[in-house]
């Protein structure tokens, strides 16, 4: 129920009595509207700075979220150039100096794949061609066992022994000779 003059003078005030009342009652109206409209200003104000953090949190979550892509992309492409220069033969204790020389943004992923991994070797192996040698496999040697000779050495034995037969196995000759059995 609103507050009227007719209602003040049903209520059979004063004229006097009226005006006052409907003034005070305008001032507490109009204390009320000045309070409502600093709360509006005020709850107004802590949304658009609540929409100003949401925002400024949102975009620092996606710049991390990329970042993190970006590592985990960069740590992949990383991996893919190791197997790859185990391919091309570098050798494996050289691996992990050879990565710093790698820079990380030049690595170009295209799905799971490294597109650009054939230029990144070629550029290694142009530059640090000797960590990319591959081994040369050079025979040994066979060994000349001595003859075997089913016991001591016996005259004949010796008889039968070319020079470099006796010079190979002249330990034992020399051991025959020592014990005086010839």
């Amino acid at each position: 129920m609103s507050l009227t003059r007719q209602l003040l003078k049903d209520l059979q005030l004063g004229d006097e009595a009226i005006e006052q009342v409907i003034a005070a009652h305008i001032e507490t109206v109009n204390a009320l509207k000045a309070e409502r409209d600093a709360a509006t200003a005020e709850l107004e104000a802590l949304r658009a700075t609540a929409d100003q953090s949401t925002a400024e949190v949102q975009a620092a979550f996606d710049a991390y979220r990329t970042q993190i892509e970006t590592d985990r992309n960069t740590a992949k492409a990383l991996d893919m150039v190791r197997l790859a220069m185990i391919q091309a033969g570098c050798n494996e204790k050289a691996i992990d100096l050879l990565m710093q020389a790698i820079d990380p943004a030049t690595l170009e992923m295209d799905g799971g794949t490294l597109k650009n991994q054939a230029e990144i070797i070629a550029e290694l192996k142009g530059k640090y061609a000797a960590f990319f040698a591959q081994p040369i496999r050079m025979a040994a040697p066979t060994i000349q066992p001595p003859i075997p000779t089913g016991g001591a050495l016996t005259r004949e034995d010796l008889s039968r022994m070319s020079a470099d037969e006796i010079n190979r196995n002249w330990n034992a000759v020399k051991g025959v000779l020592a014990k005086g059995a010839i």
